[in-house]
């Protein structure tokens, strides 16, 4: 029996600007609009609530999102989209934190379990509705969340050494932790990281 799976088209699309964003309502699959509209006024809401944070000192603009009871962060520069998920196809032999892969304009985007790759203990069942797709110039890979939660701005003074924090969240693909306990991922790390790269000949 065919587990294929796609993803819904209503995105955050990171070309110009976060605060900027622009919603598509066209839907792959088994969707309906409501689902559209309600991503697309969450993505407008974020992006407000971080511009309306101004600039006090050098600030980095970062995506909260959660898996379980665990919030993430990761910079708003290497989000390309956010995106419900309906569909994506596992791939036998893959290691344990690449769950599978999907279509997206024609293109592989290869799903990732954060919690496995970076080896983190998270608390709380992760159901995965959404990916938040990732990329520099176009999307790469999509790290599956539960829900995102908020833009915001944080100074350097206020992201400290992950090794400094009492949680398991020294990975190397961690750049930080907040005092609040959110884990910042390296987004330049992460998109550089070899594992994470699908040959696009190899699937099919």
């Amino acid at each position: 029996m065919s587990n294929d799976r796609e993803v819904e088209d209503d995105s955050i699309d990171n070309d110009t600007d976060l605060a900027e964003s622009s919603t598509s309502a066209a839907i792959v699959e088994s969707s309906s609009d409501d689902d559209a509209h309600v991503l697309a006024r969450r993505a407008r809401r974020l992006a407000h609530r971080g511009n309306l944070e101004g600039d006090k000192g050098e600030t980095t603009e970062i995506l909260v999102f959660t898996i379980g009871k665990q919030c993430f962060g990761i910079e708003t520069r290497y989000v390309c989209e956010i995106r419900h998920v309906v569909d994506f196809t596992p791939l036998p032999g893959a290691p344990d934190w690449f769950v599978g892969i999907t279509t997206l304009r024609g293109e592989f985007l290869p799903f990732v379990d954060l919690r496995k790759l970076i080896d983190t203990k998270v608390q709380g069942l992760a159901n995965f509705p959404l990916v938040i797709v990732l990329g520099h110039e176009g999307a790469e890979f999509g790290i599956l969340a539960d829900a995102t939660l908020d833009v915001q701005r944080l100074r350097a003074d206020q992201i400290l050494d992950p090794r400094s924090s009492n949680g398991d969240t020294a990975s190397s693909l961690c750049s930080g932790v907040t005092e609040d306990a959110t884990i910042l991922l390296d987004g330049e790390l992460l998109l550089q990281d070899e594992r994470l790269v699908v040959d696009q000949s190899s699937v099919g």
